[in-house]
């Protein structure tokens, strides 16, 4: 399989939010790994997730997203620059 990322990731379990629709919605998921640029995320179930939106990370990391694949329960997605502040405290 060819490899498509410009900067390799690193193998994680660590718990995020999905925090969407004006931070009146949340899911909740698991981050199988991650890098400077994205990450794979992982869902309980099926669920409509929108194109772009903000994760909390249980590290305090606070991220924009942009969802790059869809496939069954897992999703990538690439960092967005404008999101990359980090903020204290979990979610």
């Amino acid at each position: 399989m060819e490899e498509h990322r410009s900067r390799p990731r690193t193998r994680t379990f660590k718990s995020g939010r999905l925090v969407f629709n004006d931070g009146r919605s949340t899911l909740d998921c698991v981050v199988r790994n991650i890098s400077e640029g994205g990450a794979k995320l992982s869902f309980n179930q099926v669920a409509a997730i929108p194109d772009v939106f903000q994760i909390a990370l249980s590290d305090g990391a606070r991220k924009t997203c942009r969802i790059v694949w869809r496939k069954s329960l897992d999703v990538g997605v690439s960092f967005e620059a404008s999101g990359d502040a980090s903020s204290t405290g979990s979610v």
